[in-house]
């Protein structure tokens, strides 16, 4: 879907989970670019992290813009 930064506001990493409000399966680093898979609620994003999936904590992530979010502007008549 998506990409995103793990961000906090204190600590150093977030809480990466088998499922929302279970099993711990890592403390990802702040900073750490995410892939964000499905949106099941205003709380929880569906993650890909290191190969594994799994849920984090909106609150905790940042959407990033990427090369395949931005659009370009081409000027047409320099192509012709």
């Amino acid at each position: 879907m998506y990409s995103a930064k793990v961000v906090a506001k204190s600590g150093n990493t977030v809480n990466f989970r088998a499922t929302m409000n279970g099993r711990i399966l890592a403390a990802v680093p702040v900073g750490t670019i995410v892939e964000i898979l499905s949106e099941p609620n205003q709380w929880w994003r569906e993650v890909k992290y290191n190969g594994k999936l799994g849920y984090m904590m909106t609150e905790f992530l940042q959407k990033v813009e990427t090369a395949a979010t931005t659009t370009s502007t081409v000027d047409k008549t320099a192509l012709k």
